[in-house]
């Protein structure tokens, strides 16, 4: 495990509650990074997948990933702004040591978010060979349960640490961790989640950028609204368009938008019907697809049916089918591996992938 070492100057210097430290820089690599990518590489060798993929601002997700891909002998790449690889050069230079490519990205920023939306496009085109890392609690849910697991390890080692020293939880526990991506975050306060919060305290410390400043990279504590970025639900710094804003903090520059996950408790939409529109639609054979229970059964209980529309009703098609107009979003459950249960006689795709095959005959036919 990685130290857990009292502060003692700095808890002399306040002369108040005892000060103690989790260095998690101690860990291989020098962060905590290491665990992700160490789980993402093991899962990528149980795939039977030869490639990984993975973004990186300031290199250390990158230097971590391009490590645990030689030691598993994985192909790697590395997707990086290119204003990022001319500020980080120590960091790019470790991570081709290790073998792996820099893949630089000219759109938008040239930034980390950027290099996260191509590390996700490419993962996309080439997801039958290659898997993907996210180096944190961010973008759909499985990589965010993945991350949150792996950096766990943090909180997994603090917890018997602070019982060998303590005897037990202390009553007053202040667990304090900066909140960026959220891995690290995650990391530290996950074993701690069940502990009452009036005995265990958690505090997330972001950066708020200049006083008084608008531009700020602190969603969570100055107003963030909730917003959609790398296909997920988060709190972010957004406009009134819905684009990221920029902001002036120096310790998260170019990492706009990125906080802890949000799990959105409510659907996409509700669909309504007025008058006897549902039992025409039904009569005219005109419902497509609906949400259903473990017994097969229209459900509009969520999770379920997260949009919660009458019964369950989640496709509707026009008269010569030509149309279909559905709440699901087909392009992310198209592989069996992208569900969380399947039956076991499905092969490589899931039914959904079905719809696609139907639209190209189609179109070939026509």
């Amino acid at each position: 495990p990685t130290p857990f070492i009292k502060l003692e100057n700095l808890t002399d210097h306040l002369g108040g509650a005892q000060l103690w430290a989790k260095v998690v820089s101690e860990a291989h690599g020098g962060a905590h990074k290491i665990y992700n990518a160490t789980v993402h590489c093991l899962i990528t060798k149980r795939a039977g997948k030869k490639y990984i993929v993975g973004d990186t601002g300031a290199g250390y997700a990158g230097k971590m990933l391009s490590m645990a891909a030689k030691k598993f002998g994985l192909k790697c790449k590395i997707f990086m702004g290119a204003k990022d690889i001319k500020r980080q050069k120590p960091n790019c230079d470790a991570i081709k040591k290790n073998g792996a490519e820099i893949v630089p990205v000219y759109s938008g920023s040239q930034t980390l978010v950027d290099a996260v939306s191509e590390c996700m496009r490419y993962w996309v085109s080439n997801c039958a060979t290659t898997a993907m890392c996210v180096g944190s609690t961010v973008g759909p849910n499985i990589f965010v349960k993945i991350c949150g697991w792996s950096t766990s390890q943090i909180s997994r080692e603090l917890i018997k640490q602070v019982k060998d020293e303590f005897g037990d939880i202390p009553n007053k526990l202040k667990l304090i961790n900066c909140v960026g991506g959220g891995s690290s975050a995650y990391g530290l306060w996950s074993e701690f989640m069940d502990y009452n919060k009036k005995q265990v305290e958690m505090i997330g410390v972001e950066a708020a950028g200049p006083k008084k400043s608008r531009l700020h990279a602190a969603p969570l504590s100055k107003g963030g609204k909730l917003g959609i970025l790398h296909g997920a639900a988060s709190y972010i710094c957004q406009d009134n368009d819905g684009q990221i804003k920029e902001t002036d903090s120096i310790l998260l520059k170019d990492m706009n938008g990125w906080s802890l996950p949000v799990a959105s408790a409510h659907g996409e939409g509700r669909a309504h019907f007025s008058g006897n529109s549902l039992e025409q639609l039904k009569n005219q054979n005109k419902v497509a697809i609906n949400f259903v229970d473990s017994d097969l059964k229209n459900t509009v209980r969520y999770p379920l049916n997260p949009n919660g529309s009458e019964e369950g009703i989640t496709g509707i098609t026009a008269a010569d089918g030509r149309i279909t107009i559905m709440m699901p979003h087909p392009e992310r459950v198209f592989r069996k591996l992208q569900m969380s249960w399947h039956p076991k006689d499905w092969k490589e795709f899931s039914p959904w992938m079905q719809i696609f095959v139907n639209a190209k005959k189609f179109s070939e036919e026509s």
